[in-house]
């Protein structure tokens, strides 16, 4: 039970800490931001319209009501219903994530982080875009297993939701490999 608690509170800490982190602004020699300010309106330097983010401004992060996950491991289908599942969207960084579970005999998990979601495109693991993990048992942290190659697609983005495909190959600290194919996920906004 132990392995259990301390696997979930992992999973969690990872999740929260890469929803929420922030990259520190360099500092010049005089101890000020590199990071240029934007302009005034009196300052006649032109600036870049940031693109409209369809999701609706609910604060910095979104959370989301209803989470659907299915796929494929090794051929074996999965499918992870919105009751064991999650989903947040941070609008300041663009760090979007969803994972589920499933619990059986096993607590079965799996986790994907796009790094900075930027709309409807593919997110690659060699381009270190998106990250998957997949622990077929979460009382055994070492037989956790990384992302080594694949994409995540996300096919919509509107203010409701975000929907797109997956597939990945992942190998454990021992080289075993799963193959994860045939992988869809649908998020629905509150």
């Amino acid at each position: 039970m132990k392995k259990i608690i301390r696997s979930l509170f992992v999973i969690s800490l990872a999740v929260f800490t890469l929803s929420f982190c922030e990259v520190a602004e360099p500092l010049n020699s005089a101890g000020g931001s590199t990071t240029p300010t934007t302009p005034t309106p009196t300052d006649p330097t032109p600036t870049d319209p940031t693109p409209t983010d369809p999701i609706p401004d609910t604060g910095p992060t979104t959370d989301v009501s209803d989470v659907t996950i299915n796929f494929k491991v090794d051929n074996v289908s999965k499918s992870m219903p919105s009751t064991s599942t999650s989903g947040t969207y941070n609008k300041e960084t663009g760090m979007f994530s969803l994972s589920g579970m499933l619990i059986g005999s096993k607590i079965e998990s799996l986790t994907a982080v796009v790094f900075e979601l930027k709309g409807k495109k593919s997110y690659s693991v060699a381009s270190q875009e998106v990250s998957p993990i997949y622990m077929p048992d979460m009382t055994d942290i070492a037989g956790t297993y990384n992302g080594t190659s694949g994409t995540l697609v996300v096919t919509d983005f509107n203010a409701g939701t975000i929907k797109g495909t997956f597939s990945f190959e992942l190998k454990n600290e021992a080289g075993a490999v799963k193959t994860i194919s045939a992988g869809s996920f649908v998020m629905n906004f509150k």
